[in-house]
């Protein structure tokens, strides 16, 4: 049964708020039944200029191809479907056709090259075919019998590391996301948006991590992602953040939403990779006209390893423009989170003061300013939701009934990104049967609440991790 507390943007509201991204005129929706087990969202978002595919409660509203782009230079991983062959499926009746089109991706058997039979073998035509359409028949199955047995680590699996084009390594990236230093950083930011009637605007929100923890938190906030990758917006959707609603779309380009939509804007690991940037602000001005904005781990170009369009903190505050506009650097704010520590919002500081920082935390109060603290100064934000073992750690369990949980880093990448976690998290811990069971139902005892400030227990979505 679930426990969530988050406030749920609903389907009308999200159709209230939606434009055309090329005029900006009202979108109409013809829902079309795709006789479903399920009620979940197809059909056609038109206007006078465009007609833009909806599959399974995912608006796409993009031209082109609906493919998997890489994250750091952009490039395409896999092409895609186009928008018009969606929307011909959905019009069809065969809108699962039409989500297996978006989720299928080409079979790659990683390393085949190394052996010249496999790599003679994998060049036939025929067992290509043939091995694909039993990827697309497991896909169908894992859709519509099992979809409700599985898990956001199931699918990271599947779609990363099993037969796939995409960078596998991201699987670390999302599935330990939650206790990552750059997501607690950004935690103590988020503490002091104001609960509001309109929703945030996430964008490039990638599998709606930050969105989860919103919707979690003590202000329950209604959030709208933006990413153009349709598979992260989907797992997104049912298994990571179900409160909250997805548009599949370029956050770089002219944004598919009213004047006025939003109450604040976040953009997470992001901002650094978009080359329009006062593209993007302008964008932000317009749906959320003098509220919040939080820009979180934005690349310094001052400190190396550089990726994508990193400028230096100067030249960030510069591009903002607004005196209102603070940066901190992530080392700083991590500290103040774990001692649970106030952020001052407001003290002037100079652009070199993260000059050694990597990773950038640039901050809008909103004008009048309205980011102030909310909720219980004591609880801690990655606790909120469903209490479950941080995935970074891994469990054996012995004849007592104890289990071991051993800190190991997923990869060598995840490793050499977030080397601190080393000094902050314990190393090996000990979970008796009874802070289990505690853990599974909720309860918050002193032993738990320990666990919890160490980051071994934190929140997680209902259907998150296997077991």
């Amino acid at each position: 049964m679930s426990i969530s507390t988050g406030r749920e943007y609903s389907w009308d509201k999200l159709m209230g708020i939606l434009r055309c991204p090329k005029c900006r005129r009202q979108l109409q929706f013809q829902r079309v039944d795709q006789g479903l087990p399920d009620a979940r969202e197809y059909g056609v978002l038109s206007c006078s200029c465009g007609r833009y595919p909806v599959v399974d409660g995912i608006c796409i509203l993009m031209s082109g191809t609906v493919g998997a782009f890489e994250h750091t230079e952009g490039h395409v991983e896999y092409k895609g479907p186009t928008t018009e062959q969606l929307i011909h499926l959905v019009l069809a009746g065969r809108g699962l056709d039409a989500l297996l089109h978006c989720i299928a991706f080409p079979l790659t058997i990683k390393g085949f090259d190394r052996f010249p039979p496999l790599r003679r073998l994998w060049a036939s035509k025929p067992v290509r075919e043939f091995l694909a359409g039993l990827r697309r028949n497991q896909l169908r199955r894992w859709c519509v019998a099992k979809r409700d047995t599985l898990t956001a680590e199931d699918w990271l699996d599947l779609l990363y590391r099993k037969y796939s084009p995409l960078q596998g390594d991201l699987v670390s990236y999302f599935f330990c996301r939650f206790a990552q230093p750059r997501h607690l950083a950004t935690l103590a930011l988020t503490t002091y948006l104001p609960p509001r009637e309109k929703p945030l605007l996430d964008l490039a929100c990638g599998m709606g991590h930050l969105g989860y923890n919103l919707a979690e938190s003590p202000a329950a906030h209604a959030v709208v992602g933006v990413d153009r990758n349709f598979f992260q917006l989907w797992i997104a959707q049912f298994w990571v953040a179900p409160q909250n609603r997805f548009v599949c779309g370029d956050a770089d380009k002219q944004l598919p939403f009213a004047d006025g939509s939003f109450a604040g804007t976040l953009c997470c690991d992001a901002f650094h990779y978009f080359r329009r940037k006062d593209l993007v602000l302008g964008e932000i001005a317009r749906c959320a006209p003098g509220q919040p904005v939080l820009l979180t781990g934005v690349g310094n170009s001052l400190v190396q390893p550089t990726e994508g369009f990193e400028l230096s903190p100067e030249g960030y505050l510069t591009l903002l423009g607004d005196p209102a506009w603070r940066a901190f650097g992530e080392n700083e704010l991590l500290d103040l989170y774990l001692r649970q520590k106030p952020v001052d919002l407001f003290e002037l500081r100079p652009a070199n003061i993260v000059d050694s920082a990597k990773w950038l935390y640039l901050v809008h109060p909103g004008t009048p300013a309205v980011m102030t603290p909310s909720g219980d100064p004591a609880a801690w934000p990655h606790a909120a939701g469903r209490l479950g073992i941080n995935p970074i750690y891994q469990t054996s369990r012995e004849s007592d009934g104890t289990r071991w949980l051993q800190f190991r880093f997923p990869s060598e990448h995840y490793a050499s990104e977030n080397s601190s976690m080393v000094n902050l998290y314990p190393q090996s811990v000990p979970l008796t049967e009874q802070i289990y069971r505690d853990m599974k139902a909720n309860v918050r005892s002193s032993e738990i609440e320990h666990l919890i400030k160490q980051m071994v227990i934190i929140g997680l979505p209902d259907h998150y991790a296997r077991g």
